[in-house]
C-alpha cells in the first residue's frame, strides 16, 4: 500500500474505493518498525479505509542497514516482537520480504521465527529457543551462543578484523563439534563473519 506512511496516509479518497476483503499490506522496515510500534495503534488500524490490513516486514532482505545490508542479519527476535505488536493493535497478519535463502542459519531462523510467532504471537522468546532453535544448533547452550555471536556481528557496522576473526574460529570449531545440519548452520555463521573479515570490518 505505501512505503513508510502508514501514520500519514495518502491517496484517501483513492483508498476508500478499493474493496474489502483485499489483503493491503503495509510496509515497515527497519528505521520506521521503531516509529509504528510506539505510536500505531488498534483504534487507527481500525479506522483505516483498507481493511483486512497486513504489515509487510521489510526485513531479511537488501533494503535496511549500512554498506553490509541486513540481507543475513538476524531477525528473529524482531520478527516475535513485530507478531506480538501486530495482534495487539488488529493487524490481521505479516508478510515478509525475505530475499534470502534459509540456507545460512541466521536467515533461517529468522524464517522459523516468522512463522512460529505469526501463528502463536504469545509464544514466549524462551519457549520458542528450547523448543524450536536449540534442538537445531547442538542444544540451548549452543544456540545461546549462536545467537550472541550473530548478534554482535549484526549490531556493529565495524569489528576489528582480529575479533572476526575470533568470533570465525568459534563458529567452525562449533561446526566441526556437531554434524548434519546443526554443523553446516555453523558454517554458515563462520561463512558470514568471514565474508566481515575480507571486507576488512
Amino acid at each position: 500500500m505505501q512505503w513508510d506512511n502508514l501514520l500519514d496516509p495518502v491517496a484517501d479518497a483513492a483508498q476508500k474505493k478499493l474493496p474489502r476483503g483485499g489483503i493491503y499490506q503495509h510496509t515497515a522496515n527497519r528505521t520506521f518498525w521503531g516509529k509504528l510500534k510506539k505510536e500505531l495503534s488498534r483504534g487507527y488500524v481500525e479506522a483505516l479505509p483498507t481493511q483486512p490490513n497486513v504489515l509487510r516486514c521489510q526485513f531479511a532482505c537488501q533494503w535496511n542497514g549500512d554498506e553490509r545490508t541486513e540481507r543475513y542479519a538476524f531477525n528473529a527476535k524482531t520478527f516475535a516482537e513485530t507478531a506480538r505488536v501486530a495482534r495487539e493493535i488488529g493487524m490481521e497478519g505479516l508478510t515478509v520480504w525475505g530475499e534470502p535463502s534459509a540456507y545460512h542459519a541466521s536467515v533461517e531462523l529468522s524464517y522459523l521465527a516468522f512463522a512460529r510467532f505469526s501463528y502463536e504471537p504469545t509464544l514466549t522468546w524462551e519457549s520458542f529457543l528450547d523448543g524450536d532453535v536449540a534442538p537445531l544448533l547442538g542444544g540451548r547452550a549452543l544456540a545461546d551462543r549462536f545467537i550472541a555471536i550473530a548478534e554482535e556481528v549484526d549490531a556493529n557496522q565495524t569489528l576489528p578484523v582480529m575479533r572476526l576473526a575470533a568470533l570465525r574460529a568459534e563458529a567452525l570449531d562449533h561446526c566441526g563439534n556437531n554434524a548434519g545440519d546443526a554443523a553446516r548452520r555453523w558454517l554458515t555463521l563462520g561463512e558470514q563473519i568471514a565474508r566481515r573479515e575480507h571486507m576488512g570490518a
